[in-house]
């Protein structure tokens, strides 16, 4: 029988996996056998059926199952490879690299490396050997793989987007070469109708290296970190010493408090919980710490979701608690930084 699996083949045009093929075979499949049975059924009358109704039936239902099997996989690569996502502060994914490792608590449930998982299970070359199962969990091998054919995606987008770079890897891994990070700002540079939003666990190396290798600010990158308790604030810190037009924090997975975290320098704040079986709770008042910071320091706060557990401290879906935060949504946008400051921070 035709496998959709069949059809994957690298596709130079997105830097990912194309399943039409697939889904132009299965499709057409299913109309030609429709077209014939309603043929016969007009030359022979209602009562005559050139195909027996249980082979029809299972002919259907084997292509239904291909079409379900070939539209998840192209939504999956779609969704990590090349374009829109549901990530509420940004229009869409580019993914130059793929791969990465633990380095903290907010690492432990991280969404990627289920995908990853998922996409190396349909044979998605990109992804293969990049987790395993450890017990019941799946985790990092530490492998990490850079896309030379991903880097011509922002390219071929016309229209301005906000892009999320990496939303399955971590650019300033230790594994990802200085030349290849050159070359994924290099693309940057060529594409100013975009912005570019790189978000790193590890702002110490980004900070060196945009500090001894790029001698320009890029107005249109905005460069930020996570930070998921008082741990590990200090990447606040490494943060502020990167030459940027805007620089923010993540707050997700918020799973523990932040305190008096000084936002000198920050332009934005996102603010989450954890989502998903293994998400582990929030705390309102751990927001409110954050949100009053972004009061005294003037930084736009953006909060963008409750996650598994709602303000109430009880279990539910991601959608059914909402966004709501202070009895509405807030989706503040950074103000445009002052490249001055920038400017000055990158001479010192």
């Amino acid at each position: 029988m035709y496998h959709p699996r069949d059809t994957l083949a690298s596709d130079s045009v997105h830097g990912g996996y194309s399943v039409e093929p697939a889904l132009r075979q299965t499709r057409i499949s299913i109309r030609i056998v429709n077209r014939n049975h309603c043929n016969a059924r007009r030359r022979h009358g209602p009562t005559k059926v050139v195909m027996s109704r249980p082979k029809f039936v299972h002919f259907i239902f084997a292509k239904r199952e291909e079409i379900r099997y070939a539209l998840a996989l192209k939504t999956l690569t779609h969704e990590v490879a090349v374009a829109e996502t549901q990530i509420e502060w940004t229009d869409a994914t580019w993914n130059p690299v793929a791969g990465c490792s633990v380095v903290s608590a907010g690492c432990t449930n991280c969404y990627a490396i289920e995908m990853a998982r998922r996409l190396h299970a349909m044979s998605v070359e990109k992804y293969k050997g990049l987790t395993r199962r450890s017990g019941k969990r799946t985790v990092w091998t530490g492998m990490v793989r850079e896309d030379y054919a991903a880097l011509e995606i922002p390219l071929r987008w016309k229209k301005a987007k906000k892009i999320f770079v990496n939303s399955m890897s971590d650019l300033f891994h230790e594994a990802v070469t200085d030349a290849f990070i050159l070359k994924v700002w290099d693309v940057m540079r060529q594409t100013p109708h975009h912005s570019y939003q790189i978000l790193t666990k590890r702002p110490e190396r980004m900070a060196a290296l945009v500090r001894s290798k790029l001698a320009d600010v890029l107005p249109n990158v905005w460069l930020g970190t996570s930070v998921e308790n008082a741990e590990v604030v200090n990447r606040i810190d490494a943060l502020r010493e990167v030459p940027a037009a805007i620089r923010f924090i993540s707050f997700e997975p918020l799973i523990g408090s932040v305190g008096e975290v000084d936002l000198t320098g920050i332009h934005w704040a996102i603010v989450g919980g954890e989502s998903g079986r293994m998400a582990r709770p929030i705390r309102e008042e751990w927001i409110d710490e954050i949100y009053d910071r972004c009061l005294e320091f003037d930084t736009a706060f953006f909060f963008k979701q409750w996650g598994t557990w709602g303000a109430d401290n009880k279990r539910r879906s991601k959608k059914a608690n909402g966004r709501e935060y202070r009895g509405r949504q807030w989706d503040e946008m950074p103000k445009e930084a002052d490249l001055q400051l920038t400017t000055v921070m990158s001479a010192l």
